[in-house]
């Protein structure tokens, strides 16, 4: 009996691509993986599941999903990016918005018939029946008018309680609120070049795409004028996204102008606009500022995930994530980053699949060991390598667990290792300006001084919204030039580190040492007054304490910077039984 014959049983689990809809236990994994969703979000895919192949008006989903209820389209929009989200990186391919006429599940489902719930006889036991052949358009309609009732029954009539009693998905939730379309930029030059536009959209989209946990989609081609006057509003009902991409592009004989905007499309408010210029004859114009984009929209993005107006009910997954987020990003005690480490420890009980939270609970043992708050050091650095490579044995290519493994790795003094996870790292998102700052943070304690300016530049051209990472980048160059002797050029670089982040321990440091190294005395001695009045429990014995390397140049050049500290008048100290509290290591907060 076929499953599409609504007088024997109906077709209780749906597959597509490796995916698996089983109605009856109300569940959904892939490759035999729970994928969890809400309770709307699943009638949404059990909908769109049982009419594959059918465009699907918002009007009929509307009427399915909420039956009963008035809802505006932002509810529909939010759960099919949701959806696309739990989808992966098929969701967009697989749920497509058509404008104007509703929304496709484009591939290809197959039905199986679950076998009876009741205790199997010997003459049937382990027997299933299956339909291995897509199912005909009208069966799988006919089916769906069994499925949609048991899962209404299950989900929409007592979906308030379930929707409490499950989770909210950390990674999936930050790829929603990370999501964005692109549209097409707008040709502005004289003569018309709509080409040259299309091809600016393709760079900037291709470039994106690479961003870590961001749903990038490509709006409708052309540049018709509805879509150079796009609402932010009317793109996310439209897309399922939380952002809107929006540009024009103008170009002359001289030199190219382009425009970009990021709006929300919950509230309409910009997020971010910028103009860049370039001149002719840059033959990697396009790129740059592809890269440029992709690194102020991270920064932007990172920002806009842990906006507090997005915080959800207390004690799920996602609300212990973000507020372990914000308490690593501003940590200034250990009582601080213990209980951001409870947070994430919590967040993964109830998702035990986040690589966020395994990847920001590893960090949290290597800032133990960074801020020289941890009482076994090398326990800490394998509890942080166990977790990353946790993450990475589910994501290989999840940029927050190399860049935990990578720093776990550099503060074992294991720089080779290092190297290859920050190599990858780059691979993965060249536009990361945190990467770029890894990369040169590691390069110094190598010795390889020249060979960190390059990346150095990186993170002054890709990082230039975030004044922290620009403070450490010219705090991780001051240091090199400072070992090499040139104490002039180090002092201006330290100079700058200090304006662009004042609170950044090594930047002041640094600062003491290089005005004293270059006859500033009093200068140094003003400084240092400064520091002890802000942290008396500083000395040059507990600053050496950070970590250090066993390469001899980087070991002279590091004698250097200790003999400006000593020229400055900072107690030597001896660092017997005091806690350390801040530590010399350029990329430290």
């Amino acid at each position: 009996m076929l499953a599409t014959d609504l007088r024997g049983p109906h077709p209780d689990i749906l597959l597509f691509e490796g995916f698996r809809l089983d109605v009856a236990r109300a569940d959904f994994t892939r490759d035999g993986k729970v994928v969890p969703l809400r309770p709307k979000v699943f009638a949404l895919l059990l909908y769109l599941a049982c009419n594959a192949g059918r465009v699907i008006s918002k009007a009929e989903l509307l009427a399915q999903v909420w039956p009963g209820v008035v809802v505006t389209d932002d509810s529909l929009s939010q759960c099919a990016g949701e959806l696309r989200a739990a989808l992966g990186e098929r969701g967009p391919v697989l749920i497509r918005t058509l404008p104007k006429r509703g929304y496709l599940f484009d591939t290809v489902v197959t039905g199986e018939v679950a076998p009876p719930q009741t205790t199997p006889s010997a003459g049937n036991a382990g027997v299933s029946v299956s339909s291995q052949q897509p199912q005909p358009r009208a069966g799988l309609l006919a089916a769906t008018v069994t499925a949609i009732a048991l899962a209404f029954a299950l989900f929409i009539i007592g979906g308030s309680s379930l929707d409490s009693a499950r989770p909210q998905r950390i990674d999936a939730t930050l790829v929603a609120w990370r999501s964005m379309v692109v549209m097409p930029f707008v040709d502005m030059s004289s003569p018309k070049a709509s080409y040259f536009a299309d091809g600016v959209t393709q760079e900037i989209v291709d470039t994106l795409g690479r961003l870590p946990d961001a749903l990038v989609i490509v709006g409708a081609s052309g540049n018709r004028p509805d879509e150079a006057t796009v609402s932010a509003r009317n793109a996310g009902r439209e897309y399922g996204v939380r952002h809107v991409l929006t540009g024009s592009v103008q170009r002359d004989a001289e030199r190219t102008a382009i425009t970009v905007r990021m709006a929300r499309t919950d509230t309409g408010a910009l997020v971010w606009s910028e103009r860049f210029e370039v001149v002719k004859g840059d033959a990697h114009w396009v790129h740059d500022i592809a890269e440029r984009v992709a690194a102020s929209l991270e920064i932007k993005l990172a920002r806009s995930a842990i906006d507090p107006s997005l915080r959800v009910r207390s004690g799920e997954a996602m609300d212990l994530w973000m507020h372990g987020d914000h308490l690593m990003r501003h940590v200034k005690s250990h009582s601080e980053l213990l209980e951001a480490r409870r947070d994430f420890e919590a967040a993964l009980v109830a998702d035990p699949q986040s690589l966020h939270a395994l990847s920001m609970l590893s960090m949290t043992h290597v800032s133990e060991v960074l801020y020289r708050w941890s009482p076994d050091r090398a326990r800490s650095l394998a509890l942080a390598k166990e977790l990353a490579q946790r993450a990475l044995s589910l994501d290989p290519d999840h940029t927050l667990a190399l860049d935990a493994l990578g720093n776990a790795y550099s503060f074992d003094s294991d720089f080779d290792a290092a190297y290859v996870v920050f190599r990858k790292a780059l691979a993965v998102n060249p536009s990361s300006a945190k990467a770029q700052l890894n990369m040169a943070s590691l390069l110094y304690f190598m010795a390889r001084f020249e060979e960190l300016k390059p990346y150095i530049a990186n993170v002054m051209r890709l990082g230039r919204l975030d004044a922290t990472i620009v403070g450490k980048a010219h705090s991780i160059l001051a240091f090199s030039l400072m070992a090499q002797g040139k104490d002039e050029e180090a002092y201006r670089e330290m100079r700058q580190a200090v304006i662009a982040a004042p609170s950044l321990p090594g930047a002041r440091y640094g600062l003491i040492s290089a005005a004293a190294l270059t006859g500033r005395i009093d200068e140094s001695h003003r400084l240092v007054a400064e520091l002890l009045r802000d942290r008396p429990e500083t000395t040059i014995a507990l600053i050496r304490s950070a970590r250090s390397s066993a390469n001899s140049e980087f070991r002279k050049g590091h004698a250097h910077y200790f003999d400006g500290l000593r020229l400055s008048g900072l107690p030597e100290g001896n660092g017997a039984g005091q806690k350390v509290a801040a530590t010399i290591d350029p990329n430290r907060k």
